[in-house]
C-alpha cells in the first residue's frame, strides 16, 4: 500500500481577517517525544525540516497555527463517500477504521504516546495537524490523527557510480522511492522490510539501515485531523540492489516497475 508523496497543491479562495489573537483551549499531548528530525520525503525543506508553508500553501502563515485564533476559519471536506457516517455504518474499507468522527475514537492517550511527531487535540478531542491548518477537514486516510508511513531509501555503490532504487507508480504513472503505510500491530522497522520486499523484490531484512528522519509527510490527502508521519531510513550498498539494478535494464524499457537512477547525495 503506498503512500501519495505527492504536494499539497488546493488553494482556497477569500481573504484573511484581521489580525488575529492568541487563544486557549489545546489539551497537550499524553507524552512528550523528541523533536522530530529530517524528512526524506519532504525534499524542499528548510535545513532538513518540513514548514508550514510548503504543507499549507493555501493559509497565511500568521493564521496556520492552533493558537491563533480565526472564526472566519471554513476548511474544505476531504472526506470521501465510504469514509462517510452513512457508508460506514453499512460497510468499513479493510484499510480503513471504523469512527465516523474522531470523538468515536477512543484510544487517543496511547496515539499520541506512539506518535512520530507529537501532536494535540482541541476542545472537542479532535486531534489536530501538527503544523497548523491545512485549508481541509474529514478524513482521506485510514485513521484519525497520525497514518504512520515506511519509506525505505536504497542506495549503492560510490561516486558517480552511486544508484537509488526506485519504482514507478502505478496509480500515477511517476518515479518515486519504495515505501507504504505501518500496518496495524506493525513496528516501522518491520514496514521497511516489507514494503521493500512487496514493492521491489528486494529482501533487505538481514540488513540494518539508518534511520534518517520521522516526520510529517507532505500528501494530497492530509487534513486538520488526519495526515500521514513517516520513518524514512536508508540503506547503503546491499548486494541485493545490484540484482535490482539487472532487472532495471527492462524497466527502462517501460515492461517493469523497479529502476536503478544516479543517486542525490543522501547523508553522504
Amino acid at each position: 500500500m503506498r503512500t501519495a508523496h505527492e504536494p499539497y497543491a488546493e488553494t482556497l479562495g477569500g481573504q484573511p481577517p484581521a489580525p488575529p489573537e492568541a487563544s486557549a483551549g489545546l489539551r497537550p499531548p499524553a507524552a512528550r517525544r523528541p523533536a522530530a528530525n529530517r524528512s526524506v520525503a519532504d525534499a524542499t525543506s528548510t535545513q532538513g525540516e518540513t514548514t508550514l508553508n510548503q504543507l499549507t500553501p493555501s493559509i497565511p502563515a500568521r493564521l496556520r497555527g492552533w493558537s491563533v485564533r480565526w472564526p472566519e476559519y471554513a476548511p474544505v471536506d476531504i472526506t470521501p463517500p465510504e469514509l462517510r457516517p452513512a457508508e460506514l455504518s453499512r460497510h468499513v474499507p479493510d484499510w480503513a477504521e471504523a469512527a465516523p468522527t474522531p470523538t468515536d475514537v477512543r484510544d487517543w492517550a496511547q496515539r499520541q504516546t506512539t506518535a512520530l511527531v507529537p501532536y494535540e487535540l482541541d476542545e472537542r478531542g479532535w486531534p489536530l495537524h501538527p503544523l497548523g491548518r491545512t485549508g481541509r477537514t474529514g478524513r482521506n486516510l485510514g485513521r484519525w490523527g497520525e497514518n504512520q508511513a515506511a519509506d525505505p531509501i536504497v542506495v549503492a555503490g560510490e561516486g558517480d557510480q552511486r544508484r537509488v532504487l526506485l519504482i514507478t507508480r502505478s496509480d500515477i504513472g511517476v518515479e518515486a522511492i519504495p515505501g507504504g503505510m505501518v500496518d496495524d500491530g506493525e513496528a516501522a522497522p518491520a514496514a521497511l522490510v516489507r514494503e521493500l520486499r512487496e514493492e521491489t523484490g528486494v529482501d533487505l531484512s538481514d540488513h540494518q539501515p539508518t534511520i534518517l528522519g520521522r516526520d510529517i509527510v507532505d500528501d494530497w490527502r492530509q487534513s486538520d485531523h488526519a495526515w500521514i508521519a513517516s520513518t524514512s531510513a536508508l540503506y547503503r550498498n546491499p548486494r541485493e540492489l545490484h540484482q535490482a539494478g539487472e532487472k532495471s535494464q527492462v524497466a527502462r524499457s517501460g515492461q517493469g516497475r523497479t529502476r536503478t537512477l544516479p543517486s542525490c547525495n543522501l547523508a553522504a
